[in-house]
């Protein structure tokens, strides 16, 4: 659907807001931000220029133009991640380097090269970092001695959820660093659980009342 054809949207007085089309919703969507940064702070749709390879993204804009971009828009690319349709399958890079005419380099590649005019959206590495790790992460941890702390695994992630294990004849005890039978968040009893929103596993720390008994855990 041509974005010719929708109606810009307004704010309750009529008047239009900042917006930006999306080739993949077919609607105008709102643009949220402050200032120059604004096009960037949730993510930005390009099309995919001619000349793109599986680790090359040249990038116009979605009238088909070229780009040009100033150094500090040249850093907000990198690191960032570029999302493209590749042969029905959506897929994500990290971006590297990108040129002033808007050459993206990625870090993998893709399963193909893009053909010119594909939809492409790029979010800021500030986005990025919110959604965690990019798979699912689990694994069992026992307490080598009773009643000291024992720590997590180095896992990023943006939540781990942890399970006292089945089997386990004492109390489970989760908290921070400095968990312990009298100072903790919270108390497992076997197949409880509780989640706990944190960017890496190791964050978490319990204490186990019987030596070899533990956790399991699922850090997303």
């Amino acid at each position: 659907m041509s974005y010719a054809t929708q109606k810009l949207l307004t704010d309750e007085m009529g008047r239009p807001i900042p917006q930006q089309w999306s080739p993949v919703s077919g609607n105008f969507e709102p643009i949220q931000g402050h200032g120059s940064s604004m096009s960037m702070a949730r993510g930005a749709w390009y099309q995919v220029g001619s000349g793109a390879t599986t680790t090359s993204l040249p990038l116009s804009t979605q009238g088909g133009l070229a780009l040009w971009l100033s150094a500090a828009m040249q850093a907000k690319f990198v690191g960032g991640t570029a999302h493209v349709v590749v042969n029905s399958q959506l897929c994500e890079a990290t971006i590297t380097a990108v040129t002033a005419s808007g050459t993206l380099t990625l870090d993998s590649a893709l399963p193909a090269a893009p053909s010119a005019g594909t939809a492409l959206m790029v979010t800021p590495p500030d986005q990025v970092s919110l959604t965690g790790s990019n798979a699912i992460n689990a694994g069992v941890v026992t307490a080598t001695s009773a009643n000291t702390a024992t720590q997590l695994p180095n896992v990023s992630c943006r939540e781990v959820t942890v399970i006292g294990l089945k089997g386990n004849t004492g109390q489970i005890y989760v908290g921070g660093s400095n968990v312990s039978t009298s100072t903790y968040g919270a108390e497992l009893d076997p197949k409880d659980s509780i989640t706990i929103a944190v960017n890496n596993a190791n964050l978490v720390w319990f204490v186990a009342t019987v030596a070899g008994e533990g956790i399991s855990y699922v850090a997303v």
